[in-house]
């Protein structure tokens, strides 16, 4: 089996895996090439424990996508397109979200240390219990984002 990872923008194939057998067993195989899945379109993608540590996916569209406990620490998702995206337990450590889009995103329990949200949408998202420690929210949209079970001091803004 193979799947084609394509560009969001011309439909380009970005990556081509020729033993994955869904995207997430593709996106994985990308990481681990360093392959850049810069543009990407992942709409939707069954992406749950994923290990995606220190991949480039600026610009890529993961509207709808489920990220659930998957390991991001040290990746790039600026410009990113994440609305509706599910990044329950998520580790997000380290990484990069400026600009990137996430309303109505569920990031309940993820981890965000050290994580840089400037200028991000988080309109309607959803941190409960999320960890946020030194992460930067410079400039970001958080109308009617539900935050319990983040302290205060959590919140560099």
């Amino acid at each position: 089996m193979s799947y084609d990872i394509l560009n969001r923008w011309t439909g380009a194939v970005i990556y081509s895996s020729a033993e994955a057998e869904d995207v997430c067993g593709a996106v994985n195989e990308a990481v681990r090439d360093h392959a850049s899945l810069d543009h990407a379109l992942l709409d939707g993608a069954s992406l749950d424990y994923a290990r995606l540590e220190g991949a480039s996916l600026d610009y890529a569209r993961l509207e709808g996508a489920s990220l659930d406990h998957a390991l991001l620490d040290g990746a790039s998702l600026d410009y990113a397109r994440l609305d509706r995206a599910s990044l329950v337990g998520a580790s997000l450590i380290g990484a990069s979200l400026d600009y990137a889009r996430l309303d109505c995103a569920r990031l309940d329990c993820a981890r965000l240390e050290g994580a840089s949200l400037d200028h991000a949408r988080l309109d309607g998202a959803t941190l409960m219990g999320a960890r946020l420690i030194g992460a930067s929210l410079v400039g970001a949209s958080l109308d009617h984002t539900v935050v319990d079970g983040v302290s205060e001091g959590d919140l560099e803004k």
